[in-house]
């Protein structure tokens, strides 16, 4: 059997073409969105009125006294949430059962107004989300994220 100039050439440049396309890299970061979806990263992560996000350089959660507490940059600077469960699910804040606090040096702040959401507790790790409104310290918001806090 015998082929053609013009096939043998269409068969080539066939080849040819199917061999040079580039090829698009591999992502290779832990925290880029796959498929959609947000890697939200590990620990606790809060704002102050709005701003950037303060990533806490330590959090745990007591499931004794039902509290989740967060230190930035030492002891001075923390985030305390007392809940009256720590079952998943939406606790508002303006009860006196479920508090929020933000206390820096001089000052604390005090929500008098949002909501904590425990998303999961189990396998001695606490996830969720916050939104508070208060006051103290010229804060007026408080919102930010936990996840796969550990138990203490």
């Amino acid at each position: 059997m015998r082929i053609g100039k013009s096939w043998l050439s269409v068969i080539t440049l066939t080849v040819i073409a199917f061999v040079s396309c580039k090829k698009e890299p591999e992502q290779s970061c832990s925290s880029c969105p796959v498929g959609g979806i947000t890697t939200e990263p590990v620990g606790f992560t809060y704002s102050k009125n709005g701003g950037s996000d303060i990533h806490a350089d330590s959090a745990f959660f007591n499931s004794s006294f039902r509290t989740i507490t967060s230190y930035y940059h030492g002891i001075a600077t923390r985030v305390n949430i007392k809940t009256s469960s720590q079952v998943p699910g939406t606790y508002t804040l303006t009860s006196s059962v479920n508090t929020l606090s933000y206390s820096e040096t001089s000052f604390t702040y005090m929500a008098s107004g949002g909501c904590i959401t425990i998303s999961d507790n189990a396998n001695n790790k606490i996830s969720g989300n916050f939104v508070s409104n208060g006051g103290g310290g010229g804060i007026t918001s408080l919102t930010g994220r936990f996840k796969d806090v550990p138990r203490k």
